[in-house]
């Protein structure tokens, strides 16, 4: 998950998915996540329509500050994204920064689920990545 991630955010900024964020480049995942709704169909095959089914039945919990100490949303916070697709990468990303930044415990509720959400999470990414052929070739080889 945190490779494919990371060559994603890299295909962006290769891409004309860069923005400036306060004087640091960054990926913008907003407009990518627009233009994706608009050229990926989650029906489009059945491990795709599980994977963005399993995201929006089961969202991934946000971290939050509880006192003074990191921990997750007792419950998960639904998106309110527009369309499947653009909540389904906002659900990605979610699951990205709880792997990358997120508090490491697990407990007898999550242990079995998070699994589960890293593997819809690089189904859908994967998707929306090789649906924009720019994105797609600076993905897989490092090159737009």
């Amino acid at each position: 998950m945190c490779a494919c991630f990371a060559r994603a955010e890299f295909a962006l900024k290769a891409t004309r998915y860069a923005v400036n964020r306060r004087g640091a480049v960054a990926s913008h995942w907003d407009n990518f996540a627009r233009d994706m709704a608009a050229v990926v169909d989650s029906s489009e095959t059945p491990e795709l329509m599980e994977a963005v089914n399993y995201l929006h039945a089961h969202p991934p919990k946000r971290q939050v500050v509880n006192g003074q100490r990191a921990a997750f949303e007792a419950e998960a916070t639904q998106s309110t994204r527009p369309t499947v697709i653009e909540r389904a990468l906002e659900y990605t990303r979610r699951i990205r920064n709880n792997l990358f930044h997120g508090v490491k415990y697990f407990d007898s509720d999550e242990s079995n689920r998070d699994p589960r959400l890293i593997d819809a999470a690089l189904i859908v990414l994967e998707a929306c990545v090789r649906a924009d052929p720019a994105v797609w070739i600076a993905y897989e080889y490092g090159d737009a």
